[in-house]
């Protein structure tokens, strides 16, 4: 676990590859988060935020897992359990002494190869690999058995698509056809979808062009990104070519405060960023891989970004410029604009390795009301000069990173 000054704060050693994206969430209940991963030797692990494993983990399952997990509290006593599916078809709910919870574990009809998800009613939606969909609801019940023409790519995605307050369930499969169904197992009017292309990722749900509906957004293997209205039509835009996309799952945001949706997903030598160019709406309920940061499959843990709104509005405030001149010989001046005084402002210079080299705060001027800079001579705090090379500087406000740039000291 790195903090956002690149520093190690934890590291726990399992000695073998871990398949499964980490997941962040109170598994025992002690408002504190915990850290859950499973690895190639078939363990689960359960640390809390001193890299200690929970009781009753590592729990070694009988079967491998490449479907991801999902976290929540399905039995509503205060902690959360870790559901996974394995490649025998079980899904299991553990607690956080790593024992199944009433109703599971549940066998279904093969192995499970499209991630859980949890939906705000913690009814349980996933994939297997004879073609089906299934929901369950949280003591384990099978509400729902679909037969589809291929297999889910990767995970379902829920929203309420028809602001009718209940959530729907989104999930492509891996030949193309896109479904967006109700949780009685209807679709929705204009869905499926068949666009022939290979699908392999999750998609995104967030209002786009701000009319209050939500959009379906995703990724081809194809090299196209799709946007669909609620009623199965595309967004004007779309489709869109881009290049070597669809490897990795996409996430939406406005990356640069502009007021519309930037849309950014990577491939294997490449990063995409799509600018919608449309005024964004309020609504991106399930905005990034897992639906929300934590990773935790969760709904319910979606709301984490709302959460975030005042710290966005305060970043918003801030902008570190690129330093002049660049490259640079003997000295540069780095300028940055915030809203408040500069006494709890520092810059800090760091070498490629992350070592740090150089803090910069007590001649930072106030150029305007706005703007302030301050010269970095080119030396390391002991004052002797530093190496020819690449440098990253980073803006610190209250303890706390706001934006890092790089330059380019050459001699």
């Amino acid at each position: 676990v790195l903090n956002n000054e690149q520093e190690i704060i934890l590291e726990y050693d399992d000695c073998c590859e871990q398949l499964l994206t980490p997941m962040v969430a109170d598994i025992n209940g002690d408002n504190a988060p915990e850290i859950v991963s499973f690895g190639s030797d078939r363990n689960l692990l359960a640390l809390d935020s001193s890299g200690d494993l929970l009781p009753g983990y590592p729990l070694e399952l009988e079967m491998h897992s490449i479907a991801e997990m999902a976290c929540a509290d399905l039995d509503q006593n205060g902690t959360s359990e870790i559901l996974i599916g394995t490649l025998d078809g079980l899904l299991s709910a553990f607690d956080e002494n790593g024992q199944n919870i009433n109703g599971f574990p549940v066998q279904l009809s093969s192995g499970i190869t499209a991630a859980p998800i949890i939906l705000n009613n913690l009814n349980i939606a996933l994939g297997t690999a004879d073609n089906k969909f299934y929901l369950l609801n949280n003591i384990g019940d099978i509400l729902i058995d679909l037969e589809l023409d291929s297999k889910i790519a990767n995970s379902p995605i829920a929203a309420d698509f028809d602001n009718d307050g209940v959530l729907e369930i989104s999930f492509s499969t891996i030949t193309g056809e896109i479904y967006l169904i109700e949780q009685d197992g209807s679709n929705l009017a204009g869905f499926p979808i068949s666009i022939n292309e290979h699908v392999i990722n999750p998609p995104l749900a967030a209002d786009l062009n701000n009319d209050g509906n939500l959009n379906l957004l995703l990724f081809t293997g194809l090299n196209n990104f799709h946007a669909y209205h609620n009623d199965g039509s595309e967004v004007d835009f779309a489709p869109v070519p881009v290049y070597l996309c669809g490897n990795t799952p996409a996430t939406i945001g406005d990356i640069d405060y502009d007021g519309d949706f930037d849309i950014i997903a990577g491939a294997s030598n490449s990063v995409i960023i799509i600018d919608s160019k449309l005024p964004k709406g309020e609504k991106i309920p399930w905005h990034t891989y897992r639906g929300n940061y934590r990773r935790t499959g969760f709904y319910g843990d979606n709301i984490l970004i709302t959460e975030a709104k005042d710290h966005v509005t305060e970043m918003q405030k801030i902008r570190l410029f690129q330093n002049y001149p660049n490259p640079f010989n003997s000295s540069t001046t780095i300028s940055f604009s915030y809203h408040r005084d500069a006494e709890n402002t520092e810059i800090n210079i760091y070498n490629v390795k992350g070592q740090k080299v150089k803090t910069l705060s007590n001649d930072i001027v106030a150029t305007t009301q706005l703007m302030h800079s301050i010269t970095w001579d080119g030396k390391d705090d002991s004052g002797k000069p530093v190496s020819s090379g690449i440098y990253l500087y980073k803006l610190k406000v209250d303890d706390k990173t706001r934006a890092v740039r790089r330059c380019l000291l050459l001699k």
